[in-house]
């Protein structure tokens, strides 16, 4: 058998409080394809910041019930979830909120990187012309996210 903690995992009772001790949060971010998994773990590894994959109910119905026994799934379906503006995120990262969902901001980031690419080439069909800058996007958005709202940069070390 497998040690979750082998894995990278951690018991997140710890984590979340680290977090609240620290006054930052745990970014909790949904995925749906393999670019925002890159995204999402390059983001993490380059702050060194703890993170919480989450698979959405609408992505578990959509994929593949055995890849995904496979992938790590944390946190529980949020419903009619909007994004919430930053500076509201910044103060809850701040107080006793030491996990925050974050999943709308990064559909947009990866859907504007798609648009962009078919408007300034529409005859492209290669995905990974259109995914590679779509993952890209979104990677500067975690980033964003850790450093500037969520403030878990660094706080790996810490887990």
């Amino acid at each position: 058998m497998v040690n979750y903690k082998d894995l990278g995992l951690v018991n997140t009772r710890d984590m979340f409080a680290r977090a609240i001790n620290g006054g930052y949060a745990i970014p909790a971010f949904n995925f749906n394809n393999m670019e925002q998994m890159q995204a999402i773990i390059k983001a993490a590894v380059e702050t060194k910041s703890p993170v919480i994959l989450q698979v959405s109910k609408g992505a578990r119905n959509y994929a593949n019930a055995t890849l995904l026994r496979y992938m790590a799934q944390f946190g529980g379906a949020l419903k009619a979830a909007i994004g919430i503006p930053e500076e509201q995120l910044r103060k809850a990262a701040k107080s006793a909120v030491c996990k925050i969902n974050i999943d709308s901001d990064s559909r947009l980031a990866m859907t504007a990187a798609v648009r962009k690419v078919f408007a300034e080439k529409p005859a492209e069909f290669d995905p990974r012309k259109y995914l590679g800058p779509a993952r890209d996007n979104m990677e500067k958005l975690y980033k964003h996210k850790i450093i500037n709202v969520l403030g878990s940069d660094g706080k790996l070390v810490n887990c």
